[in-house]
């Protein structure tokens, strides 16, 4: 990709246009509504990516946006914490944005092969799908109420002892 070309302009612009919205939604207030929009300019860009590697290089520029516009300040303490200086925090906080906001690599990456191998409806199903959420349930489904781990040591109310097995408590 050089600097040159319209589609690298483009780009750029999109994500400069979603971490701008990031910034405006993270001071809160009345930006709240760009919570629904704001990475849908870095969304197109995926749309349009025609490699893999295309797409994660994207999604590391979408992470370094994402970092910069909502997290500077915390690259600021940081680096005000280790005697470092506040440039230097944020430099680091933006060297490693890609392991603070793994969700992009993440969906960028799921959401290429599924919209390579089985088009952009199930590819925006499995984007979203990859990017996180709850871990799948053990095999067996955890033996507890509605899948969940069972429970140790007495219920809830019950405040004393578990009862024998085979008989009633004394």
């Amino acid at each position: 990709m050089t600097l040159s070309t319209n589609a690298t302009v483009r780009t750029i612009a999109a994500i400069f246009a979603s971490g701008a919205m990031v910034a405006l939604y993270a001071r809160g207030g009345a930006a709240w509504p760009l919570g629904f929009v704001l990475l849908a300019p870095w969304l197109r860009t995926l749309d349009a990516s025609p490699t893999l590697a295309a797409a994660l290089l994207r999604a590391w520029l979408m992470a370094l946006a994402y970092t910069a516009a909502a997290f500077a300040w915390f690259g600021s303490a940081l680096g005000i914490y280790a005697q470092v200086g506040a440039a230097t925090g944020v430099a680091l906080l933006l060297l490693a944005a890609p392991l603070f906001q793994p969700q992009f690599m993440v969906f960028a990456l799921v959401r290429h092969i599924a919209v390579r191998r089985h088009g952009a409806a199930l590819g925006a199903l499995a984007g979203a799908g990859g990017g996180g959420g709850a871990p799948p349930p053990p095999p067996g489904g955890g033996g507890g109420p509605r899948g969940g781990p069972r429970r140790r040591g007495p219920r809830r109310g019950g405040g004393g002892p578990p009862a024998p097995r085979g008989g009633r408590a004394a």
